[in-house]
């Protein structure tokens, strides 16, 4: 007799099949025209179900949508800098925007054994390569050395200063295009536009989940959200949101400050100084005057105080 797909299973196919974001209650649809979802609560076996897929992203949204994010990689560019090592030996180590579009299904597959690409070079031919662990012990990934990638180096004229341009051609046969970006050549204004788009995407992303976003998890939202189709691509996402003050990121996990703060005058622990300016009234959101808003900057500035006073240097950094 044959066993039943699983739900895991059954999950995976509706989301993968559809061509478009599918909510909820559309995955149990599909589900359904194989095996009843039977259970106690058939929304939260659904619901595990989806989590636990890497390969599925939320859209966010009331209600919620999902969708098989490497099918957004189509079209899409990365930003990949590049190292005075990479140079000399023939090697690109990826940051994680670039290693997610190379390597999507990473953690959809038990053995690790399907990092290979093929690399189209600017003026050149196709290189075939493949994505590896470089340091052990660090979760660094790249390319090893490949005599071909160092010659092309060689040739562009490539300086550690530049940068590399990695364009989905093809995910399914896991084709790329590899272009160089001069530093003279950069578009500085465009880069800034670029830059808030992303972080606008992040915004919304982070805003949509629960407390905190791991960084690891955020890239594949922003690529089902088409953050990274463009021709032109953002500079490194995790820079972008270090320099932006709506984040703060601690151990790699992406908070919101607004929404942090609000949470630290909701919720506080202990109240790390009885002393600390008072609160001031109105929404700090909505500033019609410029002595409310030098009211807010005291207070903010003064909690933000009275908390590396305690230790609590996360909370200082979100309240500045």
């Amino acid at each position: 007799m044959a066993t039943e797909p699983s739900f895991a299973q059954l999950v995976m196919q509706a989301v993968f099949g559809a061509d478009r974001p599918l909510t909820l209650a559309e995955i149990k649809a599909r589900v359904e025209m194989i095996r009843p979802v039977d259970t106690r609560n058939p929304q939260a076996t659904l619901r595990t179900a989806v989590n636990s897929n890497r390969l599925i992203a939320s859209l966010g949204g009331r209600p919620a949508r999902y969708t098989w994010w490497p099918r957004h990689l189509a079209e899409s560019s990365f930003r990949q800098p590049l190292a005075d090592s990479d140079l000399k030996s023939g090697t690109l180590v990826l940051n994680e925007e670039t290693w997610a579009a190379l390597w999507p299904d990473f953690h959809g597959r038990a053995d690790r054994s399907q990092g290979n690409v093929t690399l189209v070079l600017t003026g050149g031919s196709a290189l075939a390569s493949r994505v590896e662990h470089l340091v052990d012990g660090k979760a660094v990934w790249g390319l090893p050395p490949t005599p071909a990638l160092a010659d092309w180096y060689r040739g562009q004229g490539v300086k550690p200063e530049d940068e590399l341009i990695v364009r989905v051609l093809d995910i399914e046969a896991r084709r790329y295009a590899l272009e160089l970006c001069r530093r003279s050549d950069r578009d500085e204004e465009a880069r800034v536009v670029r830059n808030k788009t992303l972080a606008d995407a992040a915004e919304i992303v982070v805003g949509a989940g629960q407390p905190p976003t791991p960084y690891f998890d955020l890239i594949p939202r922003l690529i089902a959200h088409d953050a990274y189709r463009d021709p032109l691509p953002p500079d490194p996402g995790e820079g972008i949101l270090r320099a932006d003050l709506r984040f703060v990121i601690r151990n790699r996990d992406v908070f919101l400050s607004d929404r942090t703060v609000n949470s630290l005058e909701r919720e506080p622990e202990a109240l790390p100084d009885s002393w600390a300016s008072p609160r001031p009234r109105g929404n700090r959101r909505k500033i019609c005057s410029q002595e409310t808003r030098w009211a807010w900057g005291e207070y903010l500035f003064g909690r933000g105080m009275d908390h590396p006073w305690v230790g609590w240097n996360f909370a200082a950094e979100v309240y500045y």
